[in-house]
């Protein structure tokens, strides 16, 4: 029983970290894996060009998700000081 029990709660704590991983890390497990498969087989010059293009894609869209979220909270914010 204590088993099953550790086993569950490891199977929990990986799955819960695969899923957090994205929020707190640039680079999480998940686009390291993508960016093995996406180079796999390729030249130093095309790898290293792949990679910044993969990282730099992340960073846009990390950077819109961003901007998007602080200009809902400034929305908000607004209809607060204005009283609409």
């Amino acid at each position: 029983m204590k088993r099953l029990t550790a086993l569950v709660v490891v199977a929990v704590f990986i799955a819960m970290s695969l899923v957090a991983t994205p929020v707190y890390a640039d680079d999480s497990v998940i686009d390291k894996v993508g960016d093995w498969w996406a180079t796999r087989g390729k030249q130093d010059p095309e790898k290293s060009m792949i990679l910044t293009q993969r990282r730099m894609e992340r960073a846009a869209k990390k950077a819109d998700k961003e901007m998007k979220k602080s200009s809902k909270e400034m929305g908000k914010s607004m209809k607060n000081v204005f009283g609409q």
